[in-house]
């Protein structure tokens, strides 16, 4: 007589006897929410070839920097002509900017995107070319062509940001931000090795080579995007003198609650925030750190950032983006601060400076996103030009704000541009109270923002 033996079911089954994959499916889902979103990559094919394009362009870009430093230096053994080079190519980045936006928002944005990659390129040709040159020829044309080529990298990177609107649904704007905050990030960090790797298998020569294919690469990207092919909205965009367009830009900066809001933050941010003059001595101070400690203390921000795009896919799904901001930057300022009392750790100092990067990347996503989305289509490249000048002069203006205070104490420099900071977001909210409570699918007015919700 047989038996045939009953089993209870298994609670990890489904009725139809397979495995739930209940608890797999919440995994891939909370993964999903803090792992980089893809969705502007996979779901826009012009996008995908931006991207790309852009990959190209940037990682070749940083790999020049350090190709021209190392010539600068190596044509009288002269760390000043390095700083020459570099300063030179200030005033190019500030009229490049300007210009830029004002044409970005006159000519189709994809042909200004091409011209601008093949001119880069050409300078990249030309650089190679006068490697030979030394002395003082040497160093003036280095000069001379430094300032061009920083001419057209201000001029391309308002045009760049202008059309990715174009490119992605409205849905998927935070995301495509996060990708390239992160892609920025990545070239930064990866673009100096590899032109660090060229410059001591090969040489210099071989740098710009690279640098010039790369421009190649993008400008045919750039034309194989399908959007924008017709003319451009740009194309009914300011008539007239270019002092009146620029004006046009100017006036919606000033009319406009939220981008003023937006540029206050980032000011006070971007002025007092980062230390980085402060590097090599807060280094000289500590001569028990190990090698390569100033190396790292740039590159800690960076990969904070990085870390912060790579599990970024939250960041889309910020409701009150306002808040997001000054809770970002508040963080940015705070960490700062800190870092100021722990100057004789450095793993600490490391730490604080990673957390910042990290928070300054998720106040730079939040606050583009809401600058793109309440900018009109005419006005963008000249807008995101103006946003350019803080993210170009900010910083530089920061360098001499640290130097000078540090004078009276590397600790109350770095702590007191901290606390600057968390001042400019106090600031935010006291003129601007509704930009705290602003979301994202809102339209910014002067009243929503200037007044209690």
């Amino acid at each position: 007589m047989s038996i045939r033996q009953e089993t209870e079911p298994d609670d990890r089954t489904q009725p139809g006897g397979q495995p739930d994959t209940l608890p797999a499916r919440r995994a891939a889902r909370l993964l999903s929410k803090v792992t980089l979103d893809l969705t502007p990559i996979r779901s826009s094919r012009d996008y995908r070839v931006f991207w790309i394009a852009q990959v190209a362009s940037l990682t070749g870009s940083q790999m020049t920097v350090v190709a021209l430093a190392a010539q600068a230096f190596l044509l009288r053994h002269n760390s000043l002509d390095v700083g020459i080079v570099s300063a030179a190519q200030l005033v190019s980045l500030v009229f490049g900017a300007f210009a830029g936006g004002h044409l970005g928002d006159r000519v189709n944005r994809r042909t200004m995107l091409v011209t601008l990659q093949i001119a880069q390129g050409l300078c990249m040709v030309a650089l190679a070319l006068g490697v030979g040159l030394s002395g003082t020829t040497g160093l003036a044309f280095l000069v001379g062509l430094s300032t061009a080529l920083a001419l057209c990298t201000a001029m391309d990177e308002p045009v760049r940001d202008a059309l990715v609107p174009s490119l992605l649904r409205d849905r998927d704007l935070e995301a495509g931000q996060v990708l390239n905050q992160t892609l920025f990030q990545i070239t930064s960090l990866a673009g100096p090795l590899v032109g660090g790797v060229v410059l001591s298998l090969w040489n210099v020569r071989a740098v710009y080579i690279v640098d010039a294919l790369t421009f190649a690469v993008a400008a045919v990207g750039y034309y194989l995007i399908r959007t924008g092919r017709e003319k451009n909205p740009a194309g009914a965009g300011p008539s007239g003198p270019a002092l009146r367009g620029l004006w046009s830009g100017v006036r919606f900066f000033l009319r406009h609650p939220l981008i003023q809001a937006i540029a206050v933050i980032d000011l006070f941010a971007m002025v007092f925030g980062m230390p980085r003059a402060l590097f090599p001595q807060l280094v000289t101070d500590h001569d028990t750190w190990p090698s390569g400690s100033l190396g790292l203390l740039f590159t800690a921000p960076a990969l904070g950032a990085l870390l912060a795009g790579a599990t970024g896919g939250w960041i889309g799904r910020v409701r009150r983006q306002g808040l997001g901001v000054m809770v970002s930057v508040g963080v940015w300022g705070l960490a700062i601060a800190a870092t100021g009392l722990v100057l004789n750790s450095l793993w600490a100092v490391l730490l604080l400076l990673l957390v910042a990067g990290a928070a300054d990347a998720v106040s730079a996503v939040l606050r583009v996103t809401m600058m793109q989305r309440h900018t009109p289509v005419l006005l963008r490249s000249r807008v995101n030009a103006l946003f350019l000048l803080f993210v170009v002069g900010g910083p530089r203006l920061g360098d001499i704000e640290a130097g000078a205070v540090a004078h009276w104490g590397l600790r109350l420099s770095i702590v007191s541009g901290g606390l600057l900071c968390l001042t400019g977001v106090v600031i935010t909210a006291v003129v601007w109270p509704g930009f705290a409570h602003y979301r994202r699918r809102e339209l910014a007015t002067d009243k929503n923002l200037r007044e209690e919700p």
